[in-house]
């Protein structure tokens, strides 16, 4: 997390800022059935101003209420909040339901 904060948005962040909140086992069917852990973090603090690092994946950053999300926003993205706003902490994403 520390390691992709910096990549991706420019900040530090110290490993006794972050929480780890949720985990997600992804299933991701394109462009190949891989499966995959999501770890969502929290983080308390952090250094430098948020900025985009990596213009071919983003085109903006923004600071959102979790109730005022984007239409847009990816759909395991939002199970992720929705299930962490439930007090959940893991869920399964893209596996059939038995």
């Amino acid at each position: 997390m520390i390691r992709e904060a910096k990549e991706e948005v420019g900040i530090e962040i110290s490993l006794k800022d972050l929480e780890l909140i949720y985990v997600m086992h992804r299933k991701q069917t394109e462009p190949s059935d891989e499966r995959r852990i999501n770890l969502f973090f929290t983080a308390k603090k952090w250094k430098g101003e948020p900025k985009i690092m990596e213009p071919d994946k983003c085109d903006r950053i923004r600071c959102l209420e979790m109730d005022n999300l984007p239409k847009s926003t990816i759909s395991y993205v939002k199970q992720a909040i929705d299930c962490f706003r439930k007090n959940m902490r893991y869920s399964e994403y893209g596996f059939e339901q038995h």
